[in-house]
């Protein structure tokens, strides 16, 4: 039997995979190269890595979608991993991100029976207003401070590690403008993985 899986790009590319049953991941990860969808691993659509040994039926079932996902890591790094040096910036938009994911959490729960009850009104006001204000300091953090201070064109060898870390940077804000205009957690998934590449640059390597 043959079925169809659909990868995402973080950019919003996306493509059709043609496959049978048994195939695997890797497989799948061939037939993406096939389509010139650069890529370095791939995640369920609610962040998970997938293994090249799963197989494509086990790992979305029918009709599924894969998320292809370059990433700045180790010996794959297309920026100098560690350049800034910067944990505390790293732990701070981490810390806003959870905000983030346990606010959209917050407002699931207490939409579920608060119909006619103010005080869940209420509650579930606070949280959309919470996950609002974290959302925007993420945004404000990344544009203000790493961009605007850190991220310089002088301190990467070459214009391609420039252009790289400032699309690392973008994805992340790009996500957390999406959290602001979802309550579902898959985007805290996105944006988490936006954040992990990002921070490379700012941990020690």
């Amino acid at each position: 039997n043959r079925m169809q899986i659909f990868a995402r790009t973080l950019s919003g590319r996306t493509v059709t995979v043609d496959l049978g049953e048994r195939d695997t991941i890797r497989a799948v990860r061939a037939k993406l190269r096939e389509k010139s969808v650069p890529h370095e691993y791939v995640t369920t659509s609610r962040g998970r890595r997938v293994s090249d040994d799963e197989t494509a039926a086990e790992t979305v079932g029918r009709d599924g979608t894969l998320i292809a996902r370059a990433r700045l890591i180790g010996g794959h790094c297309q920026v100098p991993c560690g350049i800034f040096d910067d944990p505390a910036t790293v732990a701070s938009l981490r810390e806003m991100s959870a905000t983030v994911r346990k606010a959209m959490t917050q407002i699931q729960e207490l939409s579920k029976d608060a119909a006619g009850d103010a005080l869940k009104i209420n509650q579930m006001t606070r949280w959309v207003m919470t996950k609002e204000e974290h959302c925007d300091k993420i945004i404000s953090t990344i544009a203000s401070y790493c961009l605007c201070q850190r991220v310089k064109a002088e301190v990467f060898a070459n214009d391609t590690e420039y252009v790289q870390a400032l699309k690392a940077h973008h994805a992340v804000m790009q996500w957390a403008m999406k959290c602001k205009q979802n309550i579902d957690t898959d985007f805290c998934c996105h944006m988490d993985h936006a954040l992990d590449d990002m921070s490379k640059m700012y941990l020690p390597h």
